[in-house]
């Protein structure tokens, strides 16, 4: 949550909401071009807290950087995962892609040392805040009411 906090500070003052008129809701239009996220803003975006993330796990908890590069990956797995079960039944099962990624971070991981339980937490806690931001704009986005 601390990641994506310093990064949506970052990138709040090129974000401008604009608002959509509902009589293209009421067409059933698409929503134009001006109206839409730039592929460059979330591309950059995801480069950017990934990397923020990526660095600060590894200063506080002293992780390797390639274990939460791996990490990041599962989390956006998972949080597809998540967000298809958040459309169609309302319900983030938050709790089981925190599981579900810390069994393939151990699979890949190992279980030699004792900084190994360290870095399990910390790949589940990455894959958890990652499907409860993404199920969180979700519902604030009314996207289940799409699908």
């Amino acid at each position: 949550m601390t990641c994506e906090g310093i990064t949506s500070a970052l990138i709040s003052g090129l974000v401008v909401d604009r608002p959509v008129s509902s009589d293209a809701f009421d067409r059933n239009e698409d929503a134009s071009d001006e109206d839409e996220v730039p592929s460059w803003l979330w591309r950059w975006g995801i480069l950017i807290s990934s990397t923020i993330c990526i660095a600060i796990n590894t200063y506080i908890f002293g992780t390797k950087v390639w274990q939460l590069a791996f990490a990041v990956v599962i989390a956006a797995l998972v949080t597809l995962i998540a967000l298809r079960s958040m459309g169609k039944t309302d319900y983030n099962p938050v709790s089981g892609m925190g599981k579900i990624s810390q069994i393939l971070f151990l699979l890949v991981r190992g279980r030699g040392e004792h900084r190994a339980v360290i870095d399990n937490l910390v790949a589940g806690a990455v894959a958890e805040a990652g499907a409860t931001q993404a199920g969180d704009l979700m519902q604030d986005l009314k996207a289940g009411y799409l699908l």
